[in-house]
């Protein structure tokens, strides 16, 4: 992937850098999040070109951005956990700093 603007290949940037330039070319600007120097797009110019032109590339989906799996990939699992906050040590700390009790900071 020839990329103006990410170092390294992986699906997203290879996403972003699609949409990017195909906004850029379409309408002259880009959305916030994107990537470049070419000026952001104004509400106008979002309703009436960025963001028909992203339903474009939506319903054409991997025909035009073409973005193949890289070589390596590293893949996270999810996980959640809870922790009482604060801990006892941290509320007790906490009421003596700010001059509350405990049962406040918790």
């Amino acid at each position: 992937m020839d990329s103006d603007f990410f170092d390294s290949y992986s699906i997203t940037a290879c996403r972003i850098d699609c949409e990017t330039r195909y906004l850029v070319d379409n309408c002259n600007c880009r959305m916030v999040h994107m990537p470049g120097d070419a000026p952001y797009c104004t509400p106008e110019l979002y309703k009436e070109c960025a963001d028909p032109a992203l339903d474009f590339l939506v319903e054409r989906d991997n025909d035009f951005c073409v973005c193949e799996t890289p070589c390596n990939m590293t893949r996270y699992s999810k996980e959640l956990s809870f922790v009482k906050i604060p801990s006892k040590a941290s509320a007790k700390y906490l009421a003596k700093k700010y001059n509350k009790s405990e049962q406040y900071i918790k």
